[in-house]
């Protein structure tokens, strides 16, 4: 059984002197962790219930590199690299293993064209295994600036579609295969 009171320690190490931000990435991570674990607990995927809390609460582990004062993250890197950081950050650490998950779980991914254009390097970002879609599944329901609270599909898809139709269809076959 995972005791959801405790996370992976690096996080203690990578945000030791910004509190503030480990707080904005804790109660962010939190939900997505029970999500993505009552998901699998549910539809019976029989998932490593460790790797999916783990995952969760790393997915965004590099927001503290990048320049987003709204979450208390004062770093030098885009938003839209948190992603490709967070990866960098685990390398070569006991944590490694989720590298992917903090690559590929913006949105429903980004394609190759998507990836050259936010300049953020050049190879599709796409959750590769079930793993990594579950994760970021539950993410696209939790906001880093309304904390706490829930997003409805609607609302989901709605942001979404800014970003293409493509992106609506993946959420919406995605939401079949888990809830």
């Amino acid at each position: 059984m995972i005791d959801i009171n405790k996370y992976p320690s690096i996080i203690d190490e990578v945000y030791k002197d910004n509190d503030k931000a480990k707080d904005v990435l804790l109660r962010h991570s939190f939900p997505i962790a029970k999500k993505s674990l009552l998901i699998n607990e549910n539809k019976q995927l029989k998932l490593d219930e460790e790797f999916l809390f783990e995952g969760s609460m790393l997915h965004d582990i590099g927001i503290i590199k990048v320049n987003a004062p709204s979450i208390y993250c004062y770093g030098d890197k885009p938003y839209t690299m948190h992603g490709v950081v967070g990866a960098e950050l685990l390398k070569g650490t006991k944590y490694e293993k989720y590298m992917g998950v903090c690559r590929n779980h913006c949105g429903v991914g980004l394609r190759k064209d998507e990836v050259i254009s936010l300049n953020i390097g050049n190879e599709e970002m796409i959750p590769t295994n079930l793993y990594e879609k579950l994760i970021a599944y539950a993410d696209n329901f939790y906001s880093k600036s309304y904390l706490d609270e829930e997003m409805p599909v609607e609302k989901i898809i709605e942001n979404l579609r800014r970003f293409g139709e493509d992106k609506v269809e993946t959420f919406l076959k995605w939401q079949k295969e888990f809830e």
